[in-house]
C-alpha cells in the first residue's frame, strides 16, 4: 500500500513543551522476532546529500540515478516502504546544483520518491522565507522540524511531524535540527525563529501521537521515528553517553521513539542501543549519498504492537580493491534521473567553463590525520588566500582585515586540469571550481572593530565542548598573533600583531567578512558586535573570482600566520616572556602551529636566531593533531649570547625553504640605561638593528656568536612579540 503523507498545520508549542525528565527504567525490550501476521514496514534513509547528484565512484557517491533504482528495487520487493531523511538534502552543494539554486537537486530527489525529510541548517542557509517559500514550493516532500518555533506566536514554524500509513499501521516521523542552529547559519535569515530544546520538543511531539486522541489536530501513530540532524561525533561513540550532546539526545528520546536516523556529523554507524530496557536501532548514513540507511519494523495489525525493529546501512557502491577490481555502482542508473542530472551538468558547464585566471600550484584545505578527511580546525592556505582575496577587493572601502569561516570552503583548487572538461589545462581556474569552493553566494560585510574584539574575535576559535572544538579563521597577511594552546578558553591569545606591531586593546580596524560570519555564525558572536556595519553588495565568490584573475598566476602562500607558544622548563606551560633578562640565559619551550595542513612538502626544520644571526635550531614534528591547529611542533631550546651590546634585540624564528615565500618580522624592543661599549667598534656592534654593516668576525667573537653561520633568505620568521631586554648598570648585569 502507498503511505499516506499529509501536510500538518502547526501546532501550538505551548501545549507541547512539557518536561523530558522521566525514569529510564521499566520499559520491556522488544521481541527478537516477528510473529506470523505482522506487518512488515521499511524505512530508508539518508543525509546530508548537499546536492551530490552526479555519480563519483572513486569518491565512493552513488548519485541521485542509482539511488533512484536502489530505492525503487526495495520497494518493489516491498510497497510498504517509504525513503525519508535527516537534513541538509541541499545547499553546501557542487557546482551542478549550487549553480542552479539546488533546483536539480530538489527536483531529482522529488523524482527518487523522497516522502519526508528532517529540516537541517543547510537547508536555512538563505534564510527562513527562502526555505518556506521557494524550497517548500518546489519539494513534494514534507519538511519537518519539531523544534523550531516562530518568536511571534510561539507556534512551531514549520510542520513538526508526518504521518505515513501501512496495510492500517501509522508511522510517524519527527523531525528536529542541531540547537547549534543559530551559529551555523545567518543569524539575520533566522530572526523570527526560536531553535527550543531538541528533547523537550521531541518528547512533547510524541506524547502527542501516542496519548490515544485523534481528532483531526491531534494525530494518533503506532511507531515513531525521529529524524534528527544532529549526529554522534565519531562511528564508534557510545551513543548512551549523557556527558556527550548525541547521547543526551538518544537517552532522553528512547523511550518515546521507536528509532532514530540521525545526520549533521557525516559518519557512517548502525548501532542498537538499550535505555532503561527498551533497545531501538540508531543510524546514521555518511554523506553525499554513499549509503542508504533502513530501519526495518514488524507490527501487529490488531494490537500495533511492535514485534521488532531493527536497522542496518546499505552500501551503495563497493570499494575499490587494491591491484584489483575497481570501484562500482552496485544499482545501475535510473534513465529518468539520469537525464534529470545530465540536463543538469549541461546547464552548468555552460556557466561553469569560463576561465577565470590561473594559479601556480593547488590551493588546499587542512587535513585530518587519516590524510583525506578536511580539517576545519586546521590553518590553511586556501583560508587565507580567500580572507586575502576580500581584503584586497573591499581595499577601496578602508578594510585592514578579513576573517574567513572555514566551514565556507567547500572543497579544494586543484592545480591539474579537470579530465571532464576537454578545454581545461594545468593551472587553469574556471568559475565552477571558484564556485565549488565558495558556494554560498554570501556578500561582503564591513564593520569597525577595536584590538580588544579582534583578541574576542581569535578567541572564539576554541569552542570547547562542541563536535568541533576549535574553528580556525582564515586571516589576511598583515594579521599575525601568537597563542598558548594549553591556556584557558578566553586567555589562549598572547599576542597580536598588524603589519609586524603589536596592536593595542583601544586600537580600531576596520574589517571585512562575509555576511555569516558578520551575524555572528559558526560561534564568532564578537563579529555581530562592530560599529559602522555596512553590506557592500559584493559578493564574496565574486571577490574570489576577481582576486584570482588580477594576481594570476596566484601562488600559494605557506607560511603560517599563527604560532602556539609553550614554556617546557620551569614553571612548565606558563607564556614565554622575556622581559628585561641577561646575556647567557637559557631558554626551553615548545613552537606549535609551524606547518599548514595539506601543503604538498611541509619545512622539517625551525631555526632560532638572535639579529638576524642564527644560534640554533629544532627538527619539526609534522603530526596532524586531529581538530585542532597543532600541525609542526618543535621543542625549541637555546641561550642567549654571553657578552653582546646593550639595545634592542629581536628573538625570532624561521621555517625555512622555498615554500615559504616571505618573512615577518617582530622587533623586540625597550629602553636601556649606559651602553656596553664593544672594543672592537665603538660605534656598532655585532646584530644591532638596523645596522648596513656585516658584523666582522671579530665583533661576532666579541658577542659570542659564530661569523660562519649561515642566514636564511626567504623563510618564514615567527616573533615572540616579548621584550628582550639587556641593561648594565655601573658594570653588572641586572634582569
Amino acid at each position: 500500500m502507498q503511505p499516506s503523507s499529509p501536510r500538518r498545520r502547526p501546532v501550538r508549542a505551548a501545549a507541547l513543551l512539557v518536561s523530558s525528565t522521566i525514569a529510564l527504567v521499566g520499559f520491556a525490550a522488544l521481541p527478537a522476532a516477528a510473529a506470523p501476521g505482522d506487518v512488515s514496514i521499511d524505512v530508508y534513509t539518508m543525509n546530508d546529500f548537499h546536492g551530490h547528484l552526479e555519480q563519483n565512484l572513486p569518491s565512493g557517491e552513488a548519485g541521485a540515478a542509482s539511488i533512484a533504482t536502489a530505492f525503487d528495487t526495495f520497494k518493489t520487493a516491498n510497497p510498504n516502504s517509504t525513503l525519508v531523511s535527516a537534513g541538509d538534502n541541499i545547499s553546501g552543494s557542487p557546482f551542478i546544483s549550487q549553480a542552479q539554486n539546488d533546483e536539480p537537486t530538489i527536483k531529482a530527489l522529488n523524482d527518487i520518491g523522497l516522502s519526508v525529510s528532517a529540516i537541517g541548517n543547510h537547508e536555512l542557509d538563505h534564510g527562513r522565507e527562502d526555505l518556506a517559500v521557494r524550497v517548500e514550493n518546489l519539494a513534494d516532500f514534507d519538511l519537518i522540524s519539531a523544534n523550531l518555533f516562530d518568536k511571534a506566536t510561539g507556534d512551531h514554524a514549520f510542520a513538526p511531524y508526518d504521518i505515513q500509513t501501512f496495510d492500517g499501521v501509522k508511522v510517524g516521523f519527527i523531525g528536529a535540527v542541531t540547537e547549534d542552529l543559530p551559529s551555523l547559519v545567518s543569524p539575520t535569515g533566522i530572526d523570527t525563529l526560536a531553535v527550543g530544546g531538541i528533547v523537550d520538543s521531541v518528547n512533547a511531539v510524541a506524547q502527542e501521537l501516542t496519548d490515544g486522541v485523534d481528532d483531526g489536530t491531534n494525530a494518533e501513530a503506532d511507531v515513531l521515528v525521529l529524524l534528527i540532524h544532529e549526529g554522534a561525533a565519531s562511528p564508534t561513540a557510545n551513543m548512551t553517553d549523557v556527558s556527550t550532546v548525541f547521547g543526551k539526545i538518544v537517552t532522553g528520546t528512547a523511550p518515546y521513539v521507536d528509532a532514530i536516523a540521525s545526520g549533521h556529523t557525516h559518519n557512517l554507524y548502525s548501532q542498537t542501543v538499550t535505555v532503561g530496557g527498551k533497545s531501538l536501532p540508531v543510524l546514521q548514513t555518511g554523506s553525499y549519498g554513499s549509503n542508504l540507511g533502513h530501519f526495518n519494523f514488524q507490527v501487529n495489525p490488531t494490537t500495533k504492537e511492535i514485534s521488532s525493529a531493527t536497522g542496518e546501512t546499505i552500501r551503495l557502491v563497493t570499494p575499490a580493491v587494491p591491484g584489483g577490481a575497481a570501484a562500482a555502482a552496485v544499482y545501475p542508473q535510473d534513465p529518468e534521473v539520469a537525464a534529470l542530472v545530465a540536463a543538469a551538468k549541461v546547464k552548468s558547464s555552460e556557466l561553469g567553463r569560463v576561465s577565470i585566471g590561473t594559479i601556480a600550484a593547488s590551493f588546499t584545505r587542512a587535513l585530518q590525520s587519516d590524510g583525506t578527511t578536511e580539517n576545519r580546525g586546521g590553518e590553511s592556505d586556501l583560508g587565507n588566500e580567500v580572507a586575502d582575496g576580500q581584503l584586497w577587493a573591499t581595499r577601496d572601502l578602508g578594510t585592514q582585515l578579513a576573517f574567513m569561516n572555514p566551514g565556507g570552503l567547500r572543497t579544494n583548487i586543484d592545480f591539474a586540469a579537470n579530465a571532464s572538461n576537454p578545454e581545461d589545462s594545468d593551472g587553469n581556474v574556471t568559475y565552477e571550481e571558484a564556485a565549488t569552493v565558495q558556494p554560498f553566494a554570501n556578500t561582503l560585510i564591513t564593520q569597525t572593530i577595536t584590538g580588544a574584539q579582534v583578541k574576542t574575535v581569535l578567541e572564539q576559535q576554541w569552542q570547547t565542548g562542541q563536535t568541533r572544538p576549535f574553528l580556525k579563521l582564515g586571516i589576511n597577511a598583515e594579521l599575525t598573533y601568537t597563542y598558548d594552546p594549553a591556556a584557558a578558553d578566553g586567555s589562549h591569545v598572547t599576542q597580536i600583531f598588524y603589519n609586524g606591531a603589536p596592536i593595542a586593546a583601544e586600537d580600531t580596524f576596520k574589517i571585512v567578512t562575509n555576511s555569516f560570519l558578520a551575524a555572528g555564525g559558526d560561534g564568532f558572536l564578537e563579529l555581530a558586535n562592530g560599529q559602522g556595519k555596512a553590506d557592500t553588495g559584493r559578493v564574496d565568490l565574486d571577490a574570489f573570482v576577481n582576486y584570482i584573475g588580477a594576481n594570476e598566476p596566484l601562488t600559494p602562500d605557506y607560511s603560517t600566520r599563527s604560532v602556539g607558544i609553550a614554556n617546557l622548563a620551569d614553571p612548565a606551560g606558563t607564556p614565554v616572556d622575556f622581559g628585561t633578562t641577561e646575556p647567557g640565559t637559557s631558554y626551553e619551550f615548545t613552537l606549535s602551529s609551524l606547518l599548514l595542513g595539506g601543503i604538498p612538502t611541509p619545512a622539517t626544520e625551525v631555526q632560532v636566531f638572535f639579529d638576524d644571526v642564527q644560534i640554533g635550531s629544532a627538527d619539526i614534528d609534522p603530526a596532524v593533531v586531529d581538530k585542532y591547529d597543532e600541525q609542526g611542533k618543535a621543542n625549541v631550546a637555546f641561550t642567549l649570547p654571553a657578552s653582546l651590546r646593550n639595545g634592542d634585540h629581536t628573538i625570532s624564528f624561521r621555517v625555512g625553504g622555498a615554500t615559504v615565500p616571505a618573512p615577518f618580522p617582530v622587533v623586540i624592543t625597550g629602553g636601556f640605561d649606559d651602553p656596553i661599549v664593544d672594543p672592537t667598534s665603538p660605534s656598532t656592534g655585532a646584530g644591532t638593528p638596523g645596522s648596513d654593516t656585516p658584523a666582522s668576525p671579530a665583533k661576532l667573537a666579541a658577542t659570542g656568536l659564530d661569523a660562519t653561520v649561515p642566514l636564511l633568505g626567504a623563510g618564514l620568521l615567527l616573533a615572540l612579540g616579548a621584550l628582550l631586554v639587556v641593561r648594565r648598570r655601573r658594570g653588572a648585569l641586572n634582569s
